[in-house]
């Protein structure tokens, strides 16, 4: 299952270091809660197809150890990332679990629910 580690790779590649846009980006603070969102988002995915998830639980915990917010502010987010399902349609061999980490980072109304944490 090699195509499986390419997407994996590309998905965390794209996870940490996508380029985004938004009034949050600017605040370093946010930007590091948009991070962690998006790892997330993906983690919740990876785990719903039995794939190991040790990596992205590993860089989750490395944004939460650098951060200034407190852990409580992590559960948080975790939560409205669980609840997170955007009104977006997705093409039909598009797994809704994972198309929506791709729309969680300018997503105006998940980014304003983030702002209020």
């Amino acid at each position: 299952m090699k195509w499986h580690r390419f997407i994996y790779g590309l998905l965390l590649s794209l996870g940490v270091f996508g380029c985004t846009k938004g009034g949050i980006q600017s605040n370093n603070s946010y930007s590091e809660l948009r991070q962690f969102a998006r790892v997330n988002c993906f983690y919740w995915y990876f785990k719903s197809q039995s794939y190991d998830v040790n990596d992205l639980r590993n860089i989750s915990g490395g944004i939460v150890e650098k951060s200034a917010f407190p852990l409580e502010v992590f559960t948080e987010v975790s939560m409205l990332v669980r609840e997170y399902n955007p009104q977006v349609e997705f093409k039909h061999a598009t797994s809704p679990l994972l198309a929506r980490c791709f729309y969680i980072d300018n997503d105006p109304e998940f980014l304003a629910k983030l702002e209020k944490l």
